[in-house]
Parts: structure tokens; sequence; C-alpha cells
């Protein structure tokens, strides 16, 4: 009887598993034990490096290491939609455009403070509501601070965006933004 092609490459295996010498047996067995604990263990490595992979990178320990900046914060309150905008505002300016606000200089260790009723460049906050955000690191450092105003946010928010840059060599080596807004009522 003819064996068929496609286990012509199994002929030494089978012949080696049915041979009455009972040291090849045991050398096959032995053989055949070990390459299924090789296997099982690669793949076992293989599924525990795959779980264990950390793909969440802590960006206020390791951002300041790489160079990379505290995140660009931008507050749209509600308050600040263009439905809540008076008309006079439209009389005398009727562009939204972003407007490159003020920037803050580095108030040592300490909050550095924004508030649209003094340091605002643009006029749209006299005519929704004014607000005030005040800015900490932990731990304390000392940073500067980078505002743009009006900027868009659809359908109909106008926003305003904060960045906090590292200055000089009182930086700490990791940040955590810790902000607090406060909003006043327009007279």
């Amino acid at each position: 009887m003819e064996q068929p092609k496609f286990l012509t490459g199994w002929t030494p295996v089978v012949r080696t598993f049915v041979n009455s010498n009972r040291a090849v047996k045991a050398l096959w067995a032995l053989f055949a034990a070990c390459m299924v604990i090789a296997l099982v263990s690669s793949v076992s490595v293989v599924i525990h490096k795959y779980l264990t992979y950390v793909t969440v990178v802590r960006l206020d320990q390791r951002g300041p290491k790489d160079g990379v900046p505290p995140p660009a914060v931008t507050i749209c309150l509600n308050e600040h939609q263009t439905k809540y905008l008076h008309s006079e505002y439209y009389k005398t300016d009727s562009k939204l455009n972003i407007v490159q606000g003020a920037t803050k200089s580095c108030q040592l260790k300490s909050g550095i403070i924004w508030d649209s009723r003094v340091d605002a460049i643009s006029k749209f906050y006299n005519y929704t509501k004014h607000f005030q955000v005040t800015f900490r690191t932990e731990p304390p450092g000392c940073y500067s601070l980078n505002v743009m105003e009006q900027v868009p946010w659809p359908p109909d928010s106008i926003c305003t965006t904060f960045q906090l840059v590292q200055v000089g060599l009182l930086n700490t080596t990791f940040w955590k933004i810790v902000s607090s807004i406060s909003v006043f009522k327009n007279h």
C-alpha cells in the first residue's frame, strides 16, 4: 500500500514512534515533551509581555524630562456663546478673530492669575461675562502664561486658551496643573 504524498514527510516520525526499541521511544517522548514545554513557555512569555506592556505615559512626570510643556487649557464658558453677546458688541466690533492675549510673566513659586477685567486685550469680555483663572503647579515652579483670546469653538462658543511655558532654572521635575475659575457678573 502506497502512502499519500502529504504524509511522506511524517514517515520518519511515524517509524520512530512505532519502533519496537524502548530507548528510541523514550528518546522520542522526551524530545516531544521538551518541544511542548518550549512552545508553551514561548507563548506564555509573549502573552505576559504583551499584557504587562505599559502604554500609559505619565506626562506630569515624564514631560519635563522629555521637554514636553504642560498642556494648553481651553476654557469655554456657557456665558461666552455668541447667542449671549449683546448687540452693542456687534455695533462696535463685529470681528471675532483670534486675538493674541497678554503674556503673564513668572510669579515666583506662586500661582499665575489672569483676570479678564485687567489682563484681557479683547473687548469681548466686556459684552459677556468676566472671569478669573488662577494657575498653580504642583510642586510649585516658575512658569509664564500665554493667552489666546476669542478662540472659536463650534458651533457657537468663544473660548480662551491658556498655555503655561517653563521659565529658567526654577522648573520642577514634574508638573500638575491645579486651576480655579471664578466667573463675575458684568455691571
